[in-house]
């Protein structure tokens, strides 16, 4: 095993993601990417029902301001293993991304759905999706 593909996301299973990417990779020898993704077709212009704009920029600018603390956070985490890593920012969906980066990488490190949310959303299918539709293996971490 050579390289390790992680999905990094502000989510409650990112420590349990990366703390198994990071044993993986010291235990292989494997290179880690790291992938942060976000569609940027989310902040699209658009309007609420009563017609008022929504300061997209704002919302664009706060978003944008949690992804680079998180980045600093797992950047901070790495810098003190012994493991060689990247991190690739990219502006798409996630399933879809690291469904695309899956392609060069011999594992990947997801977490699996969280069916007790407690926000009420319904569980993230990004596991799933990748799983079916990426060609390597998948570790869903719980």
């Amino acid at each position: 095993m050579k390289s390790l593909l992680l999905h990094v996301a502000g989510d409650e299973g990112l420590m349990a993601r990366l703390n198994a990417a990071i044993a993986l990779a010291q235990t292989f020898g494997a290179h880690l990417r790291c992938v942060q993704a976000t569609p940027i077709t989310a902040f699209a212009m658009s309007t609420d029902p009563f017609n008022a704009s929504l300061d997209l920029s704002t919302i664009y600018a706060a978003v944008r301001e949690a992804e680079e603390a998180e980045r600093l956070r797992v950047e901070d985490r790495l810098k003190n293993e012994a493991l060689s890593w990247e991190w690739l920012q990219i502006d798409e969906a996630p399933g879809p991304a690291i469904i695309n980066e899956a392609k060069l990488a011999d594992l990947v490190v997801l977490s699996r759905p969280d069916d007790a949310a407690t926000d009420g959303s319904p569980p993230a299918a990004i596991a799933a999706d990748v799983a079916i539709h990426s060609r390597g293996p998948v570790l869903a971490v719980p």
